[in-house]
C-alpha cells in the first residue's frame, strides 16, 4: 500500500537585516578626550658636568654561559623482535620429527663391546 501525504507550504522567512562593515563595528574615536602631547624635557648638558656629580650606570652582564656535565653513556638497546632467530619451518620440523621416529624405531643399536678387564 502506497501512501501520499502533501505538506502545506512553509511562511516565506524573513529578509536578514543587512550586515554592518567592520570599520562600522569600530567604536569612533573620540578625538576630544586625548590630552595635548607633554612638551619636550629641558636640554642637558651631560658633557659638561663634573665626574663626581655625574650619575653611575651600571650595566648588567647580559650573556650568561651555562655548561652541563656530559651526559652518561646510554645503555645498549634491547633486541629487537626482527632480530630473534626464525623459528623452523613446518618442513624442517617435520624431517625432524621423522628422523627422531625413525631413530626410536630401530630393532638393535649396535653398542661397543667392553671386555671385562681382571682386577690388578
Amino acid at each position: 500500500m502506497f501512501t501520499t501525504a502533501t505538506v502545506p507550504p512553509s511562511p516565506p522567512t524573513e529578509p536578514e537585516p543587512p550586515r554592518l562593515t567592520e570599520a562600522e563595528l569600530l567604536p569612533p574615536v573620540a578625538f576630544e578626550l586625548l590630552e595635548p602631547p607633554l612638551p619636550p624635557p629641558p636640554p642637558t648638558d651631560c658633557a659638561n658636568t663634573p665626574l663626581d656629580r655625574s650619575p653611575r650606570v651600571l650595566i648588567a652582564a647580559t650573556v650568561a654561559t651555562l655548561t652541563a656535565p656530559p651526559l652518561p653513556p646510554r645503555p645498549p638497546a634491547p633486541p629487537m623482535l626482527n632480530d630473534a632467530p626464525t623459528p623452523l619451518s613446518a618442513p624442517d620440523w617435520f624431517a625432524g620429527v621423522l628422523l627422531l621416529g625413525n631413530f626410536c624405531a630401530a630393532d638393535t643399536v649396535a653398542l661397543p663391546t667392553v671386555l671385562p678387564t681382571k682386577p690388578v
